[in-house]
C-alpha cells in the first residue's frame, strides 16, 4: 500500500495506492491476518498513526544532520 497525495501510476507489481482515509485503511490492514506492517519515511503519516494508536513498535534510524526547520516527529516537551 502506498500513501500519497498525488495520483500515482505504478509500473511494478504488488503495489496499490491507498484511497480514502489513512486511519481507516491501516486499521483494516491491521485487522487482517498476516505479517507485520512496515512503514518507511513520511513523518506526516507516522504522526497520524501514532496519534491514532496504530503503531505497535517504532524503530528509528537516526542520521546526524543539523537542520533548522522541517517537520518534527514528536512535539516538543512543555516546560523546556
Amino acid at each position: 500500500m502506498v500513501v500519497s497525495r498525488q495520483n500515482l501510476h505504478f509500473t511494478w507489481r504488488n503495489s496499490e495506492l491507498l484511497h480514502g482515509d489513512l486511519i481507516q485503511a491501516v486499521t483494516a490492514l491491521k485487522n487482517e491476518p498476516g505479517g507485520r506492517i512496515a512503514i518507511s519515511g513520511s513523518v506526516s503519516v507516522i504522526r497520524q498513526l501514532l496519534h491514532a494508536g496504530l503503531i505497535d513498535e517504532l524503530h528509528l534510524l537516526v542520521h546526524p544532520i543539523a537542520v533548522r526547520k522541517g517537520e518534527r516527529l514528536f512535539d516538543r516537551r512543555r516546560g523546556r
